[in-house]
């Protein structure tokens, strides 16, 4: 399952290259939340790989419930769920060294929105560090393809995401942007741009109404810590 704009092709090449194969990798989701130690709520999944044995609806409880464990540390988390049989490939019902394993991390998008990535395995042959590294490459991979939408208003086509202050970009505000985040003033981006001050500083102010943040410092904070985030 796909949903978006986004290039998945480098993700479905890492879930079906040889790390996904030495871990037997089955089931993969990626995702957009507002994590919360006491009840994560999802916001969209945008990439899905592998079965899912429940009703759709249930798959957003599934992540919540994930999410909202891994928000206690915020750090790549292993969690097992032996007698799970909801994700995946079901085993045979005697096979040894089985038992559900999921493990998640996420990276923030912004202040109030996090991009997750859920890898599961039902292999106990897999050390958990090696699952846990997997699966921080994976959301790392996801955010570079993720984060350059993220200035663009993550999801802005899809009806499952309701933030009403999440607004596209326009290409000149987008152009304003980058000029903003290297500490440029007014002037000189209108310079650079070859239009006035004060257009500039009107499109500056769409840019913060549109991205919800408070000044330009952190809006430049932010997208510095996007991109630091995802390299």
């Amino acid at each position: 399952m796909k949903t978006g704009d986004y290039n998945w092709h480098q993700i479905e090449a890492m879930l079906s290259g040889p790390a996904s194969q030495l871990l037997e990798i089955d089931w993969a989701v990626v995702g957009i939340t507002t994590p919360s130690p006491a009840a994560a709520k999802i916001h969209d999944i945008i990439y899905r790989n592998g079965d899912f044995h429940e009703p759709s609806k249930n798959l957003r409880h599934q992540c919540a419930s994930l999410v909202t464990i891994w928000s206690a540390t915020h750090t790549p988390t292993l969690i097992n769920f032996d007698n799970c049989t909801c994700v995946g490939k079901i085993p045979p019902t005697k096979a040894k060294n089985c038992g559900r394993r999921f493990s998640i991390h996420g990276i923030p998008l912004r202040a109030d929105l996090m991009l997750f990535a859920i890898a599961s395995t039902n292999c106990r042959n897999s050390s958990d560090n090696q699952i846990k590294s997997f699966v921080t490459d994976l959301v790392k991979q996801c955010h570079r393809i993720v984060s350059p939408h993220c200035l663009n208003c993550l999801s802005h086509n899809n009806s499952n995401f309701t933030d009403s202050s999440c607004q596209p970009l326009a290409p000149r505000e987008i152009d304003v942007l980058k000029l903003l985040t290297k500490g440029l003033s007014n002037k000189k981006i209108a310079r650079l741009l070859g239009t006035s001050p004060n257009t500039v500083r009107n499109q500056v102010s769409t840019i913060l109404r549109k991205t919800g943040s408070i000044n330009r410092t952190e809006l430049a904070m932010q997208v510095l810590a996007d991109a630091s985030a995802s390299m």
